[in-house]
């Protein structure tokens, strides 16, 4: 992903800790363009989103800052940085990218303490998930979902959408 203003306000994770981007540009005494960001992970940062006399932006959640961390960082936008994905592709991902294909592994069985599973009728029931308009509730839990990515007219049928 390419840095620009378009990235101010988006939580991302970076080496399993989490934060929001508070600033993207050029900051004094150092080259390129950098990343301002609040961790949402105490025992994160350097910085309380000044350095060096200048303040570049406001920690909105200082709580997040403990002992010896500042709650903040400048860091440079890389490859690593897990962004999260728009609504419609995690919600697509979850109930149609693998569907048949991966329960139908499961359809031999699943191996369960007490034993051997049968699953039957996986295969109808990936079918049905794959019909989104028809789904009442939507579950898109840990997909880290960050906004949309288009009209949310496959979820029409949605009563209930979960995200958390």
């Amino acid at each position: 992903m390419t840095a620009g203003t378009e990235l101010v306000g988006r939580w991302f994770t970076i080496d399993g800790d989490g934060g929001i981007v508070r600033y993207v540009g050029p900051v004094a005494g150092s080259s390129g363009e950098w990343l301002g960001v609040e961790w949402a992970t105490g025992g994160r940062g350097r910085h309380d989103g000044s350095r060096d006399g200048r303040r570049y932006f406001e920690c909105r959640f200082p709580q997040n800052a403990s002992e010896g961390a500042a709650g903040a960082s400048f860091i440079r936008a890389v490859a690593r940085i897990d962004w999260g994905q728009p609504l419609l592709r995690a919600v697509r991902d979850r109930y149609s990218a693998d569907g048949p294909a991966a329960l139908a592994q499961l359809a031999g069985g699943i191996d369960g303490r007490r034993g051997r599973i049968e699953a039957v009728g996986l295969e109808q029931v990936a079918e049905a998930q794959a019909r989104l308009p028809s789904l009442a509730v939507v579950g898109a839990e840990s997909r880290r979902v960050w906004g949309s990515d288009g009209p949310l007219d496959e979820l029409r049928g949605a009563r209930t959408l979960l995200l958390a």
